[in-house]
């Protein structure tokens, strides 16, 4: 699959002027959700260079591994991107052949 995105500046108003507009207004929040996401390099390859990510994404309590390939074109931002959905108990595994195939954590991203 190729993701495609397109990212613009906005005008708008701070997070906090934001949240206080809603709760003015009584709109409810439906719903949050907290995201951690492991990046990881290649010991034969660097994915900075290649333009190539490798990324073990937490969702509450689901887990997702997706490979992101190199931007293509010159519009937006489009990549092949491939996605599967682990099991929380696979974690573990999954760890473990990442590390024997030569993936190695580089950092990581929560929100």
């Amino acid at each position: 699959m190729i993701e495609r995105e397109i990212k613009m500046k906005l005008k708008s108003p701070s997070l906090n002027d934001l949240e206080r507009e809603l709760q003015q207004r009584s709109v409810p929040i439906i719903s949050t959700e907290e995201q951690e996401d492991i990046y990881f390099n290649y010991k034969y390859r660097n994915f900075k260079q290649s333009d190539e990510a490798i990324r073990l994404r937490k969702i509450g309590n689901k887990y997702e591994l997706t490979y992101k390939g190199p931007k293509q074109g010159s519009f937006g931002k489009s990549r092949e991107e491939i996605t599967i959905s682990i099991s929380n108990t696979d974690i573990p595994n999954i760890r473990i052949i990442m590390e024997r195939i030569g993936l190695y954590e580089t950092f990581i991203v929560k929100n």
